[in-house]
């Protein structure tokens, strides 16, 4: 082989090897371009995966914000409820007492002697000073809103009511005294039977009562 052929084929191998080394520069240009601009395309994905991550916590934030905020408003609706709960059963069981009060009431004034009223002491201001009613068989004398005595002695309770109205008038307390014709005749008949009138009875029982204050 010549000295020109053993050249021409040097030169045609360089060319070969500059040849194969510019395809494989340009590949890896092209190589580094698309993993540049994939790297750029997940820089972007990346931020934006950031920021919704930024967001949803945010929107978690709220969201656990409202549950603890619902949570605290219906542990306030379940406290009302058990506090309402318990003024209605307190009310209900206020109301069953007052029943079985009342239902006792009505049973005892539907059970309970009658209450007659046979005489009453008033002043001119019809006020009520003295009064008597007949209750289970007795003579009960009422003054200044007490009872004073009760008796079966028709006699002697009117003979007392008689008295109260007399220190009345010595008092300067103009006094009216009405009783039924039932009291009259009662202590009437009593003191008949003592051999007395009534006026006489009154003035028994007056001379005892002074003679017992005395003592």
């Amino acid at each position: 082989m010549c000295k020109h052929q053993i050249r021409g084929l040097s030169i045609f191998v360089f060319f070969e090897q500059m040849t194969e080394l510019f395809i494989k520069n340009m590949v890896c240009d092209r190589c580094r371009m698309v993993v540049g601009q994939e790297l750029e395309r997940l820089g972007n994905e990346k931020a934006r995966l950031l920021s919704d991550n930024i967001e949803l916590d945010s929107r978690s934030g709220t969201l656990t914000k409202q549950i603890f905020q619902g949570d605290a408003i219906a542990n306030d609706l379940a406290a009302q409820e058990a506090a309402g709960r318990a003024e209605l059963a307190q009310a209900d069981e206020t109301l069953r007492i007052s029943r079985q009060e009342q239902q006792a009431a009505n049973k005892a004034a539907a059970t309970a002697s009658p209450v007659e009223p046979h005489a009453e002491l008033r002043d001119t201001q019809r006020t009520l000073l003295a009064g008597i009613v007949r209750r289970d068989g007795e003579w009960v004398l009422g003054m200044d809103g007490r009872i004073a005595g009760q008796s079966e002695s028709a006699a002697q309770v009117l003979a007392l009511i008689m008295q109260a109205g007399e220190l009345h008038e010595r008092q300067g307390t103009p006094v009216r005294l009405i009783y039924s014709d039932a009291l009259r005749d009662a202590a009437q008949a009593e003191a008949n039977e003592k051999g007395q009138t009534f006026e006489e009875f009154k003035a028994a029982l007056a001379a005892q009562l002074a003679a017992k204050k005395s003592n």
